[in-house]
């Protein structure tokens, strides 16, 4: 039996909701208006992008009579079908978070996965430059003294960042491109994939997907202007693993479920220790 997690339908409840589903009838995406609207992404792009996130072999979105869906068509309240290639439709591995071959567990109590404000001399060196480059957490402005360094990946999973950036096996996971600032309890959120960061062309835009504290949820659509950074210090966020994060996040609250996960651990994904 498949893991399932708390889809954002049932946090924001407003204005309706975007439904996709198969040819059978089983429901693939589900999409609050509230949610899109308020997080500045109420377009077929983004429904599309999701989709390919979350799912392989989907081709078309069209109405259920089979009319075509147009991407400058405006986003309403309506359920739309998926069409497929010759290879069918299939749920994308994941999401991974801490655990790279387990599902997450759908628990807020469950520890975080970065571990980042541990204390090491690599990690207080991370510290001090996320500090020199964010100033406070990216989210909330919270003065850097109430905020704590978060990597954007988990730094027990060594391998993630091997196949999304091609490191090489011993590679330090420290560089500042690799974290962010951010309150204690925006860092909790954000490692259980409760708020992440939509990468947006030039611009990143906070999406809370379940905002279970209230304060969360004035920060969903907040747009971030690479202004925010002090890059002639440090390096930005680097925006591929921020999208890696992304998807994990679009797989767990708006696919709502975990699949291809409980895996045979081959011995090279052992995961290292954190540094």
């Amino acid at each position: 039996m498949a893991t399932e997690y708390t889809l954002s339908t049932e946090w924001w409840t407003e204005g309706g909701l975007l439904e996709l589903v198969d040819t059978s009838g089983n429901l693939m995406l589900s999409f609050p208006l509230a949610f899109l609207n308020a997080g500045h992404v109420a377009t077929f792009d983004y429904v599309q992008q999701v989709l390919a996130m979350c799912f392989t072999g989907a081709i078309n979105i069209t109405s259920l009579d089979g009319t075509p869906k147009r991407r400058d068509q405006p986003i309403v309240a309506e359920r739309l079908l998926v069409t497929s290639d010759a290879t069918g439709i299939q749920a994308t591995r994941g999401p991974r978070f801490k655990d790279a071959f387990r599902a997450p567990p759908n628990d807020d109590t469950a520890s975080t996965m970065s571990h980042s404000s541990r204390s090491s001399v690599n990690q207080s060196t991370f510290r001090t430059k996320l500090q020199i480059r964010d100033g406070g957490c990216v989210i909330s402005n919270a003065h850097f003294t109430a905020s704590v360094p978060a990597h954007i990946l988990p730094v027990s999973r060594p391998e993630y960042y091997r196949e999304i950036l091609g490191l090489h096996r011993n590679a330090r996971l420290y560089d500042t491109s690799y974290g962010l600032l951010l309150a204690r309890d925006l860092h909790h959120a954000f490692d259980r994939g409760s708020i992440a960061l939509y990468p947006d062309e030039n611009r990143l835009i906070v999406h809370v997907f379940t905002p279970r504290a209230a304060a969360w949820r004035p920060y969903h659509g907040k747009i971030i202007l690479p202004s925010r950074f002090r890059t002639e210090f440090e390096p930005a966020p680097n925006i591929e693993l921020l999208r890696f994060h992304y998807r994990q996040c679009c797989m767990m609250h708006l696919r709502g479920y975990a699949a291809q996960m409980n895996l045979p651990q081959r011995v090279s994904d052992e995961p290292s220790q954190p540094r």
